[in-house]
């Protein structure tokens, strides 16, 4: 499965449909944002729309907010960190709502994972950056200059760390941790967490 932010698929439609015809072995679906405000509800769904008449079916779902849009379009719903899967009432809840899979709070500890009664496949998080914090705004565009969302940046803090600042939904701006997620040497501990996917 291939998670595209809806933008990007709605600014690179064709492209997208040249390649889903080109690997129809690969799913795509679509990642709904963790912010969106009333206002720009009319512009996500249209976004939404688009990706179905494109024949994706699955969306990644990361905040409450946006399951019912989601499921007012048929997606498949897939429950992103955001969700806040922190014990097995948020898993059984997932799977009232028509969930078909979720991701555990990276928050948690491999044994709290562990120990979380499945009800439906549930992902864990196991590379990558992950987010610190996601702003309302978008950084560099408030400091007077035009907004750079297509260039990366990132801040630096006062021993040396550099957060990368990425583009996020609405023209805001997510900071991510200096550091890399890596549980590949925690692979063995992994499988033993009745996890469906990392």
């Amino acid at each position: 499965m291939v998670w595209l932010p809806p933008e990007e698929i709605a600014g690179n439609a064709e492209a997208l449909g040249s390649l889903m015809a080109d690997y129809p072995a690969v799913s795509f679906g679509v990642t709904l944002p963790r912010v969106c405000w009333d206002e720009e509800l009319p512009t996500l769904g249209a976004h939404l729309s688009l990706c179905r008449s494109l024949g994706i079916r699955d969306a990644l779902v990361g905040t409450w907010g946006l399951i019912e849009p989601a499921k007012a379009r048929g997606f498949r719903l897939h429950g992103d960190f955001g969700l806040g899967v922190y014990n097995s009432l948020t898993l059984a809840a997932l799977t009232e709502l028509g969930f078909t899979e979720a991701t555990a709070s990276f928050e948690l500890n491999l044994p709290q994972i562990r120990d979380l009664s499945k009800p439906l496949p549930t992902a864990l998080i196991a590379y990558g950056r992950l987010p610190l914090m996601l702003m309302e705004h978008c950084l560099l565009k408030e400091g007077g200059s035009p907004c750079p969302c297509e260039q990366p940046t990132a801040l630096t803090d006062r021993r040396g760390e550099t957060f990368p600042v990425v583009k996020a939904w609405g023209c805001r701006s997510e900071l991510l941790n200096a550091k890399t997620l890596f549980l590949g040497d925690k692979l063995p501990d992994c499988r033993n967490l009745g996890l469906a996917s990392l």
